[in-house]
């Protein structure tokens, strides 16, 4: 375990250096240049957002209505529904990033789909290693296999802050290539209302979400929560230093638990109710 609910096998790993190409050109130039038509991936449109940039003023952490808002624009734009779509590459840093673009897109967590042509980057790299350009020609490979199939890549930057979504068809776009205008998701997302941060916590209040970081020796070190106070205030605070404590975060689901915030010194801590 690294941090829960992850083992190692489920995080990205840095310490990867690969590297992809794609030669983008014209149709037209890549008749003169005698490509055969088999060859060829046709990019059919793109759209990209960016979600409320700080974690902690995100209304909702385990939502991204920008990419949601972006996604369907782009899947209208070309005249498909996500069941149309025959190959998928979401960005998988981890496994929440893969599962909330799906759910984003419109599958269920109950999807059979395969999330990913490339592996996902625990099998693959870490960030800032290239990923998306190597999902891209990983599709391209399908596509030049299943012709009449198209696909969508998605990529993503930060704290599931950045998005950039593609979609591609082994034949040429049936109204030629079209970037979705995003400006107005974008003001959406820049107008929505974000919940004050508590700078020094105290009292009763809701856990939104935590994690329990553990050490090379597979003990665990500590424990991060974050959540609402009674207030609607967020705030961010550690679990308490004690064994039992970090044991029992793991063992039984604590999102939406009770509990109480206090600060001493400094540091916020959260003690279950």
């Amino acid at each position: 375990m690294v941090a829960f609910p992850y083992p190692k096998l489920m995080n990205a790993i840095m310490e990867v250096n690969q590297g992809a190409a794609l030669l983008v050109t014209s149709a037209g130039e890549a008749r003169r240049l005698g490509i055969a038509a088999d060859r060829l991936v046709y990019p059919w449109s793109a759209a990209d957002v960016t979600e409320v940039w700080h974690l902690t003023e995100r209304p909702a952490l385990h939502e991204i209505p920008g990419m949601r808002a972006a996604g369907a624009a782009l899947l209208e734009r070309v005249g498909l529904g996500i069941d149309d779509v025959g190959h998928l590459d979401l960005y998988s840093c981890f496994p929440i990033a893969a599962r909330l673009s799906a759910d984003a897109l419109g599958l269920g967590p109950d999807t059979t789909r395969p999330l990913t042509v490339t592996g996902g980057l625990p099998w693959f790299g870490g960030p800032g290693n290239d990923y998306a350009t190597h999902a891209i020609a990983a599709i391209v490979e399908r596509l030049r296999a299943d012709r009449r199939a198209t696909a969508l890549v998605h990529a993503l930057g930060w704290n599931f802050t950045k998005h950039a979504l593609g979609v591609y068809g082994g034949e040429p776009p049936p109204h030629g290539w079209q970037r979705v205008d995003t400006r107005a998701i974008e003001r959406a997302v820049d107008a929505t209302p974000r919940p004050a941060l508590a700078a020094e916590p105290a009292g009763a209040g809701t856990l939104e979400t935590y994690t329990v970081v553990h050490g090379r020796d597979g003990a665990p070190t500590g424990g991060v929560a974050v959540g609402r106070l009674d207030d609607g205030r967020r705030f961010v605070a550690t679990l308490p230093d004690d064994a039992g404590v970090l044991a029992s975060a793991e063992t039984a689901e604590q999102v939406g638990v009770r509990g109480r915030v206090a600060t001493r010194d400094g540091r916020a801590r959260f003690d279950f109710a």
